[in-house]
């Protein structure tokens, strides 16, 4: 039995949602460790808290976001290179 387009397709783009959320639960995870609300982070990144909420739900960031997302959690580039990896779909890496 093969795959179609449209299926391998459909496929894509749920891994891609999940991936997306998956990162946001890391980013709120490394968030909160750090002790800092959402308007922190937000300002941080210089960015409003509504845009940070909506990356923690799982809308996914432009892969050049993501140096000012470990800056505003706080995370060294290694550290937030094990949830890009494991996150790869949600960026087709």
């Amino acid at each position: 039995m093969s795959m179609t387009r449209s299926n391998r397709k459909d496929l894509r783009n749920i891994r891609r949602r999940a991936s997306g959320q998956l990162f946001g639960i890391f980013m709120r995870k490394a968030r909160e460790a750090r002790g800092f609300s959402v308007e922190e982070v937000a300002e941080r990144m210089g960015i409003e808290a509504s845009d940070w909420l909506a990356i923690e739900a799982g809308a996914i960031p432009h892969p050049e976001w993501l140096p000012v997302i470990a800056d505003g959690v706080d995370l060294g580039l290694d550290q937030i290179g094990i949830p890009i990896r494991i996150c790869r779909d949600a960026w087709d890496l």
